[in-house]
């Protein structure tokens, strides 16, 4: 029997990006699938061979300095604060510029279950050119045991790029996904779903990011 509305649990995945195949595998015609003027966001999809399911980029304007997006980003033990559907974030341990991270996803409805995942996070960020970013791939063995409840995310891997506008003031934020939630969810729910999920990234960051603990001139650790 399939899960009912399934579209939310795709929204909360999203939310928290997931992606399938290596780079080298991927189609690299990207076709606009939505945009909206007046909250600068445009989103775009293309295929990915050997997937049902398409690769997903949203660009906007975020009205903060990149760094201060990045910290946002960063914070990755916050999320359940700030991200909708993440119920717990947490590092397991960071080795220079690599983080490993683990989380679980609940829509909190009937008959839906919850996901997990851990993924390794590699900082790629540019601070001498004021340009951040992270990138992200699945690595559950460095994560706890898989609980029965839960159904576990086998392949997640993303990015985010933040890089500067009006001479920094500002920031063009680019983030890449392809979501495979698992599960008996069909492929075209999946595709519905996951253009309408990344505005509700973009937002989740834009109310964020004005917070005083994210301000551009002082970096926060990945906590």
């Amino acid at each position: 029997m399939l899960e009912a509305k399934p579209y939310r649990v795709i929204c909360a995945l999203v939310l928290f990006a997931v992606m399938l195949v290596p780079a080298a595998a991927r189609s690299t015609e990207w076709e606009s699938k939505y945009k909206n003027q007046n909250d600068r966001l445009e989103v775009f999809e293309r295929e990915v061979p050997g997937s049902p399911i398409k690769e997903l980029k949203g660009v906007g304007e975020i009205d903060a300095p990149p760094r201060a997006c990045w910290n946002v980003i960063r914070d990755y033990n916050g999320y359940a604060a700030f991200m909708p559907y993440v119920k717990k974030s947490e590092i397991l341990k960071v080795h220079g510029a690599t983080t490993y991270l683990y989380s679980v996803i609940d829509p909190n409805l009937p008959f839906i279950s919850v996901r997990d995942y851990t993924i390794k996070i590699d900082d790629v960020s540019e601070p001498a050119s004021n340009r951040y970013g992270t990138r992200w791939t699945t690595t559950n063995d460095d994560g706890p045991t898989k609980e029965p409840a839960m159904i576990r995310i086998e392949r997640n891997v993303g990015s985010w790029e933040f890089t500067p506008l009006d001479n920094g003031r500002r920031t063009l934020a680019t983030y890449v996904l392809h979501t495979d939630p698992g599960g008996q969810l069909p492929s075209w729910a999946s595709a519905w779903a996951n253009l309408r999920a990344i505005p509700g990234v973009f937002s989740a960051l834009r109310r964020t990011v004005g917070e005083a603990k994210y301000r551009d001139d002082s970096e926060v650790p990945a906590r």
